[in-house]
Formats: structure tokens, C-alpha cells, sequence
């Protein structure tokens, strides 16, 4: 065996059987391994698991047009995967990076709120990438200080006819600040559960926003997947990191909007990971979108699988 590439032991379905041995790079990425747990997961939906890796094209040719993965499963198909992580809005990722450097947990982190995890600070998009470098720390002290004192006067929610949070302009940058209250109890445990994490409000024209992103990313992935190996059972992949503002139906509503059915891929997944472990939602399979069913069922993914997936770096 090449020394370039090592062995990962197999993981467990949910019937207790070993699905496949694969073999992946030394430097795998993120983005690859994404590609590859989702075509799994397809495979087993399908009955056709397990599968193997052909190649890894965009780091073997690297050149824009090449595919992340190229796989065959159980029946001989070749399966080509593209991912991309999406937006629901232009610089929606811009404005995270900027939060990042300002609060890498996400958010204030304070230490004797056992709590803090039952509570959401949103600010406006835009407003975190124009905070100078120089004043990153201040802020993040302005912020959280305000954060602090803002927390016995966040209304509880559900409550008809009641604000449902409390609203100023904090600090000399003049952030506009929104504190609410999710829930009594939200289940969080661990470090973030002293952590208020950080949104963003819904820019009132973000459908078209979310439309016309997702359109961009459709003309500019579709085409060279369909393209990679013709005949192929074609999987793009949408990476979300940002569930406040692109659940499931949202992105489908909008995909669907934007979509031409003479090139769509054979199925397109929606790849959660702002849960913990990544979660999985297929937007479209089989002619359909997902917003059109009754119900749809959430994907998770083995132990293994999740646990390597979060240890790679973004």
C-alpha cells in the first residue's frame, strides 16, 4: 500500500454489519470527506452499499472543473460528488469569519451563567466585518458586558401580546444588539452551555438573496459534475453552517426557484453541521423536492464517521 495513503477501519450500519474498508489520503480534506460519507450514506439508502473511492479528482488534476470524489458502488455504478458550502445570503461566510475573530466560540462566553446556551444574541448582518482590528477586543468585551446585563431582562418566549427580546446599541461601534430567550430548556451541556451564541436578523429581501446565491452555485457546480464521468449517479452536496437561516425547506423552496430539471444531479443533500455531528436532508432525489413531501427523514451519520468529519479543519 502506498505510504501516501493509510486504512480506516470500517463503521457500523444501523443492522450491525460492516459497511466497507476504504482508504483515504494522509491530507485529507474536509470537503472530501464530506463527499464521501454522503455518497455512503446515498448508497445504503439505495441498497447499493458499500462503496469504494476510484479517485479524488480535484486533488489529483487540480484544475476547477474536477469533482471532489468519484466512487463505485456495490453494482459496479460510478457515483461523482461535488460539494460546495452555501450562503443564504452574498458574504453570509464573510460575516461568520469577522464573528470568528471577535468571538471564536461563537459568542460571549461566560463563565458563571451555567445557562447561557438558553440564550441568542442577533446582531445585523454587515455590521461585524466593519469592526477595525484594533477594536475586536473591545468589542468583544462591550458585547459581552452587555450581554451580561441584558440577561435578566430577556423576556421569556411563547408568551402572546410579549416582546420576545430585548433590543439597544451597544458599545462605540454601535452594534445593534438583540437578546432572546430560546427556550427553559434547550438541552445544551459542556463548554457551550456557558456560550450565547451569535446570529444574524433575516434581511428582509433574503428569499431573493437566497435565490439568486444558490442559483450562482447551482450554474457553477452542476455543470462540471454532470460532466465528470457521463452516466454516473450524480450527488452535489450543500454544506450549511448556518441553520437559523437555511433550514431545509428554505433551501429546497429557493433550489427549486432557481433550478433548470434539464441539468439538476441525480440527488442533491443538504449537509447540517451546526448540530454537533453533521446531519443529512436530501433537498432532491427521484425527481422530487423536498419542501413537496408529507414527511422527510433526517440523516445521521455513524460515530466514526461523525467524529472524523469534526476532527478535519474548515
Amino acid at each position: 500500500m502506498p505510504s501516501s495513503r493509510r486504512l480506516f477501519e470500517a463503521w457500523t450500519g444501523d443492522k450491525g454489519r460492516t459497511v466497507c474498508n476504504v482508504e483515504f489520503p494522509d491530507d485529507l480534506r474536509r470537503d472530501q470527506f464530506a463527499a464521501f460519507i454522503v455518497a455512503e450514506r446515498d448508497a445504503q439508502l439505495l441498497g447499493c452499499d458499500p462503496i469504494e473511492v476510484v479517485r479524488w479528482p480535484d486533488s489529483e488534476d487540480h484544475n476547477s472543473e474536477a469533482v471532489e470524489l468519484i466512487a463505485r458502488d456495490h453494482h459496479g455504478r460510478l457515483i461523482a460528488v461535488e460539494h460546495t458550502v452555501i450562503e443564504s445570503y452574498p458574504n453570509q461566510i464573510s460575516d461568520y469569519r469577522a464573528l470568528e475573530k471577535v468571538f471564536p466560540m461563537g459568542g460571549p462566553h461566560l463563565d458563571d451563567v451555567p445557562d447561557a446556551g438558553q440564550f441568542r444574541l442577533i446582531l445585523r448582518i454587515d455590521e461585524v466585518p466593519r469592526i477595525r482590528w484594533h477594536r475586536r477586543r473591545a468589542v468583544h468585551d462591550e458585547v459581552t458586558a452587555w450581554t451580561r446585563s441584558a440577561l435578566h431582562r430577556a423576556p421569556w418566549p411563547h408568551r402572546p401580546g410579549s416582546p420576545t427580546y430585548v433590543r439597544e446599541v451597544v458599545g462605540e461601534d454601535r452594534l445593534e444588539a438583540s437578546l432572546a430567550r430560546w427556550t427553559d430548556e434547550i438541552g445544551i451541556v459542556g463548554p457551550l452551555s456557558r456560550v450565547v451564541t451569535i446570529g444574524f436578523w433575516r434581511p428582509d429581501d433574503l428569499e431573493d438573496r437566497r435565490t439568486a446565491r444558490l442559483g450562482a452555485a447551482l450554474h457553477r457546480k452542476v455543470p462540471k459534475l454532470l460532466a465528470a464521468y457521463p452516466g454516473s449517479r450524480t450527488i452535489l452536496v450543500l454544506e450549511d453552517r448556518d441553520m437559523s437561516m437555511s433550514a431545509p425547506g428554505f433551501v429546497s423552496r429557493a433550489l427549486a426557484s432557481a433550478a433548470s430539471t434539464d441539468w439538476l444531479p441525480d440527488a442533491i443533500y443538504h449537509l447540517n453541521v451546526t448540530a454537533g455531528n453533521p446531519l443529512l436532508t436530501a433537498l432532491y432525489s427521484d425527481g422530487s423536492w423536498w419542501h413537496e413531501q408529507t414527511h422527510s427523514t433526517l440523516l445521521s451519520f455513524s460515530e466514526g464517521r461523525a467524529a472524523r468529519f469534526n476532527g478535519l479543519e474548515r
